[in-house]
C-alpha cells in the first residue's frame, strides 16, 4: 500500500489501514477538524511493516494511533513501525498506543517530530491485554497546551500508562523503552507509570529537557486515566517528570525547568516512585 504525493485530505477518519503489510505513507497532509470529536489522521490497525514519514497531520483525536482492535483481534500484533519526520497538531495525542489493544505492539521507531498545540504528545495507552516491547522514540520537539476537561489528557509531552479497562482483564506490560533527546514545553507531566503488579521493564530517559509554562486559559487538572475501571482523575499538583512502577530505569542529563506562573501547580520537579533507577 501506498499513499504519498502532498495529497490533501479531509475527513473524518482520513486513512485507516487493517491487517496491512509493507505500507508506504509518504509527504501526505491531513487537515481535519480540530474541533470534531473521534477525527484521527492514520490508524494502523493490528499492520505490519508500516513507514510513516515527511508527513503534515492536523486532527482534533489522535495524528497517527497504532492499534489492535478486538474486532480484527485475528489478524495479531502490529509491529515494525517507522514514523519519522513529521508535523502534527492534534487536540488530543499526536502520536498515540492504543487505548484499543488486545495484541502486542512491538519493534517501533518514532523520531524526528515536531508535535505542537496538542493536548498530548506521545501517548501509550495499553489498556487491554496486549503488551508493548521495544519502542525507541527520539529527536522531539514538543509543544502541549490543555484543552477543555471534554478531551483526554493534561498536556503531557509524554504520557505512558497501562491501566485496566475493565476489572476482569488485566492491562498488558511495557517493556524496553527509550526516549532520547526530546525538548518540550507545556503545562503537563512526562508522565510514565506501570503498575505495581506489573512494573515497567528496561526503561531508558536521555537527554530530556522540558519547562512548564502556563500557556491556556483552562486549569492546571492534575492527571487524567481515562478510559479506566478505577477513578478518572488524579487531581492536584503534578511533577515534571514522573515515573512509576518501574525498573531497570537508566537516567542520564535530564532537567525540568518550571516558570512562575506554574510554581504553584508543580510539587517535584522530578520524581520517581516505587521505581529501581541504575546508579
Amino acid at each position: 500500500m501506498l499513499l504519498s504525493e502532498s495529497i490533501i485530505l479531509q475527513s473524518k477518519k482520513c486513512c485507516v489501514c487493517i491487517f496491512c503489510e509493507e505500507v508506504d505513507i509518504h509527504s501526505v497532509r491531513i487537515l481535519n477538524n480540530r474541533m470534531m470529536a473521534n477525527c484521527d489522521g492514520i490508524d494502523p490497525d493490528h499492520c505490519k511493516h508500516v513507514r510513516i514519514t515527511n508527513c503534515h497531520i492536523e486532527a482534533a483525536d489522535d495524528c497517527i494511533v497504532l492499534k489492535t482492535t478486538e474486532a480484527n483481534s485475528q489478524y495479531g500484533d502490529c509491529e515494525d513501525i517507522l514514523i519519522s519526520n513529521c508535523t502534527l497538531a492534534s487536540t488530543s495525542a499526536a502520536i498515540k498506543i492504543g487505548t484499543e489493544s488486545v495484541n502486542d505492539f512491538r519493534n517501533i521507531v518514532v523520531t524526528g517530530c515536531s508535535i505542537y498545540d496538542a493536548n498530548r504528545g506521545i501517548s501509550f495507552q495499553l489498556r487491554d491485554q496486549g503488551n508493548i516491547e521495544n519502542v525507541l522514540i527520539s529527536n522531539y520537539m514538543i509543544q502541549t497546551r490543555n484543552s477543555s476537561e471534554c478531551w483526554w489528557g493534561c498536556a503531557e509531552p509524554v504520557n505512558i500508562t497501562t491501566i485496566n479497562r475493565r476489572d476482569d482483564i488485566p492491562s498488558g506490560k511495557i517493556r524496553g523503552l527509550s526516549l532520547t533527546n526530546l525538548r518540550c514545553i507545556g503545562e503537563g507531566s512526562i508522565y510514565i507509570a506501570g503498575k505495581d503488579s506489573s512494573p515497567i521493564e528496561d526503561l531508558t530517559l536521555d537527554n530530556i529537557r522540558l519547562t512548564l509554562e502556563k500557556n491556556s486559559k483552562y486549569p492546571i487538572k492534575g492527571y487524567d486515566f481515562r478510559p479506566c475501571s478505577g477513578p478518572s482523575f488524579q487531581e492536584g499538583k503534578i511533577h515534571g517528570i514522573y515515573v512509576k512502577n518501574a525498573k531497570d530505569v537508566t537516567v542520564r542529563n535530564i532537567k525540568v525547568t518550571v516558570q512562575e506562573e506554574m510554581q504553584e501547580w508543580v510539587d517535584r520537579d522530578i520524581c520517581f516512585e516505587n521505581a529501581v533507577v541504575n546508579k
